[in-house]
C-alpha cells in the first residue's frame, strides 16, 4: 500500500462510494501519514458518519473547524 496521502484519502472516498469495506481504514492511514489535513479528515468524517460513527465523525468535523476558522 502506498504512503502518499492523498493517493489515500483519493482511494478511500473511491471505496466508500463503492461500498467496500477498507473505505474507512485507507482514510485512517491518509491521516497517519498526513495528520490535521482538514480534507483528508473531512473525508474519514463521512466515511465515519456513513457508518453510523456520528461521535466520531463530529469530533473530526470540530478539529477541522478549529484547524480553518475562517473558511
Amino acid at each position: 500500500m502506498t504512503n502518499n496521502a492523498l493517493a489515500l484519502n483519493n482511494m478511500a472516498w473511491v471505496a466508500g462510494k463503492l461500498g467496500r469495506a477498507d473505505a474507512v481504514a485507507l482514510a485512517e492511514k491518509a491521516n497517519e501519514v498526513a495528520p490535521n489535513q482538514p480534507a483528508f479528515m473531512d473525508t474519514l468524517a463521512l466515511l465515519l458518519s456513513e457508518k453510523k460513527e456520528h461521535a466520531r465523525a463530529l469530533a473530526l468535523q470540530k478539529k477541522v473547524v478549529d484547524l480553518q476558522p475562517n473558511t
